[in-house]
């Protein structure tokens, strides 16, 4: 789905949850604790769906058979122009592709993160889905 000026927030959000759900992401409605972000996400980047961008997501998850990797999949398919990096504090080196790369970084270290945005950045989108505390989502901010 393109976003165009005609496609509603609620549209795309659809669109969006339907690519989580069915990549098994719980950022949608359909897995894990269905939180729902795909709304948020919708509201706030359709406008860069077909732009090549680079957009860096700070945690990742597992599902499955221990070897997929769900947002990874769902922001591929949303952004077919991207460049996507993915940070985690534990090493999911097992998936790269040649559209998105991932790297063991701890998002409560600043030097580390500003080592790596010096290297790979700057990002047009951050989304930090990482550790979920206060001082971690700080530290990221302001570091990258």
């Amino acid at each position: 789905m393109a976003a165009s000026g005609a496609d509603s927030v609620a549209d795309i959000a659809g669109y969006v949850s339907s690519l989580a759900d069915e990549h098994g992401s719980d950022k949608g409605f359909g897995a894990g604790l269905c939180h729902g972000y795909t709304r948020a996400y919708a509201s706030a980047l359709s406008s860069y769906r077909d732009k090549p961008l680079k957009l860096l997501e700070i945690g990742l998850s597992i599902v499955r058979d221990g070897v997929y990797c769900p947002s990874l999949a769902m922001w591929s398919d949303w952004f077919p122009g991207a460049e996507i990096y993915e940070l985690d504090i534990h090493n999911f080196s097992a998936f790269q592709h040649d559209r998105f790369q991932t790297f063991q970084v701890d998002q409560t270290d600043p030097a580390a993160l500003q080592a790596f945005a010096a290297e790979f950045g700057p990002f047009d989108v951050i989304i930090d889905d990482g550790a979920h505390l206060s001082d971690a989502q700080q530290i990221s901010c302001f570091a990258l």
